[in-house]
């Protein structure tokens, strides 16, 4: 009895003229019951967005999805991330040094607010970047503004405030650096091979070898200088 009241749910929501919207303007996206799309966004091949996703002025790479109840706003992620349920990435700015930190005081961006400003104080939304195969766990914060780059993990209820390298796994609050995903070669091996821009054929004829990071970067390297030299 579950399974059919899921199940026709599922059917409702893709029936629901907000998903024959979403599924016209954005083909290449699968989503989830309840996500709101807004703003100016773009989305890859093979993304998904899960139940009650909120995103707004968003572009995801290919292959990156993200969880439930998340929420993205003006941000460009890469391809292959994986966002976890609740998080929250691209946050507005609050100033503190003003009289007051209510928006009404210092943003004249559209709201349901009072709006007392005549111009803006303070830019409010600044872009967030997020490179590519980077992990994104359950419930962190992103701080609109930052850089996380390729290849970075932020633990589950991470606060970040500032940018990531590539390959660091960070957490805690605000997050820090915890270690090095990879050792350094194997990084720059990584990040070198820019694996996740080959075709989709090309990767999986070298997915087996993910498990060693470093003969995988090597392999995906090979299938560029062997496309390279056939002009492809």
């Amino acid at each position: 009895m579950r399974k059919i009241i899921r199940d026709l749910r599922m059917l409702l929501c893709w029936l629901s003229p907000r998903s024959a919207y979403y599924r016209f303007c954005y083909p290449s996206l699968k989503t989830g019951e309840s996500v709101r799309i807004g703003g100016k966004c773009k989305f890859g091949a093979n993304t998904l967005a899960l139940e009650r996703a909120a995103l707004s002025d968003v572009e995801f790479g290919r292959c990156s999805y993200c969880g439930s109840d998340s929420y993205i706003m003006a941000t460009r992620v890469g391809s292959f991330c994986s966002i976890g349920p609740g998080a929250m990435i691209g946050l507005g700015r609050h100033p503190i040094n003003l009289a007051s930190t209510s928006p009404s005081f210092y943003s004249k961006l559209e709201s349901r607010l009072l709006n007392l400003a005549t111009q803006s104080a303070v830019e409010e939304f600044s872009v967030t970047t997020i490179g590519n195969d980077v992990w994104v766990g359950a419930r962190a914060i992103v701080l609109g503004g930052l850089h996380i780059g390729d290849g970075a993990v932020i633990g589950a209820g991470a606060v970040v405030t500032r940018n990531v390298d590539s390959y660091t796994v960070v957490g805690g609050v605000p997050a820090r650096p915890l270690r090095a995903r990879f050792a350094s070669d194997v990084a720059k091996m990584l990040r070198e091979s820019k694996w996740w821009d080959l075709p989709i054929n090309e990767l999986k004829g070298i997915a087996e070898k993910a498990t060693d990071p470093a003969e995988f970067a090597k392999s995906a390297s090979e299938i560029w200088q062997n496309l390279k030299c056939s002009g492809r």
